[in-house]
């Protein structure tokens, strides 16, 4: 689920998945709520307004592909194959 890439207790090295390192109180406060809901409605009212508030903040930009991720060119350096959808662009560089 998105809400671990996007939960501020869950950036590491304190937790898992947030890699991004975003972090919004407004963003947390959803997600807490969201959790404590059970109606399935109200719950997902929750978790929409939070995934707004994080398209709205864009700390990353979200790709839809459907062939695997490559990168081709022998002058960039630092990627690294992922093994999932998310790939971590953080290190990435283009030799000169």
């Amino acid at each position: 689920l998105f809400i671990t890439n996007f939960d501020t207790n869950r950036t590491p090295p304190n937790g898992c998945c947030n890699s991004y390192g975003y972090s919004s109180e407004v963003v947390d406060d959803l997600f807490q709520r969201a959790a404590l809901e059970f109606e399935p409605d109200a719950q997902n009212a929750l978790l929409q307004e939070a995934m707004g508030q994080v398209a709205e903040d864009s700390p990353v930009i979200f790709v839809v592909h459907d062939l695997n991720l490559r990168v081709l060119s022998p002058d960039v350096r630092g990627f690294i194959q992922p093994k999932s959808w998310t790939a971590d662009f953080l290190n990435v560089w283009v030799r000169d």
